[in-house]
């Protein structure tokens, strides 16, 4: 059984696996999930009050008639990133036991800063942009604030929320990953919290060229 399955159930764990893939209508998740269509219609109004489906835009005919499509929601999109989440944990658990802190700690940086892209150019406003449009790329939601010492990138739901929680070294990938973009020093000073957010200071330096 899937990690989702565990969270939702497996029969509205195979629909979300089948709406992850793409639109369906009730038809279609009946005929995949092997069950009534007035089953799936139950199930789909559970997820939808979960807050993890929700009824597409579009519709689809079917026999002459239009019938309504659904998908999935930002929040479903998010189920599968913390059915992950465990196997992350479960990671930097071991590494951190075997390791030791510090020494844990500058190998997650080292991951983040080989899993960032190139090192951005320009001023350090630029950089400090491109580092917040790469941290939106993961799945967060990245404000960037003006501070006397520089900037402040604040995020609104971590990509790595359901794993800082249990392990907080998990955010120094985060805080390598942009520290790479942007070519200077990111302190990491994240909430971890009941709702995880990101948070970084970047302490203002000369401008670059491009």
């Amino acid at each position: 059984m899937s990690g989702y399955d565990r969270l939702v159930g497996a029969t509205r764990g195979r629909i979300l696996a089948l709406l992850r893939r793409s639109e369906r209508t009730v038809a279609e998740l009946a005929a995949d999930v092997g069950v009534s269509e007035n089953a799936v219609r139950v199930h789909l109004g559970g997820l939808e009050r979960d807050g993890l489906i929700g009824a597409a835009s579009t519709t689809r005919m079917t026999g002459g008639k239009p019938a309504q499509v659904y998908e999935l929601t930002e929040g479903g999109r998010e189920l599968f990133a913390r059915a992950c989440a465990g196997f992350l944990a479960s990671v930097i658990g071991v590494l951190e036991s075997r390791e030791g802190t510090a020494k844990a700690r500058r190998l997650l940086r080292e991951a983040g800063r080989r899993a960032s892209p190139e090192e951005s150019r320009g001023d350090l406003a630029t950089r400090v942009e491109a580092a917040a449009a790469a941290l939106r790329a993961l799945g967060g939601d990245v404000d960037i604030e003006r501070t006397p010492q520089g900037f402040r990138l604040r995020g609104h739901g971590c990509p790595l929320g359901a794993v800082v929680t249990a392990e907080p070294l998990a955010c120094a990938l985060a805080e390598a990953f942009a520290s790479s973009i942007i070519g200077s020093a990111v302190i990491e000073r994240c909430d971890r919290t009941t709702i995880p957010r990101c948070v970084f200071e970047v302490k203002s330096s000369p401008a670059r060229g491009g």
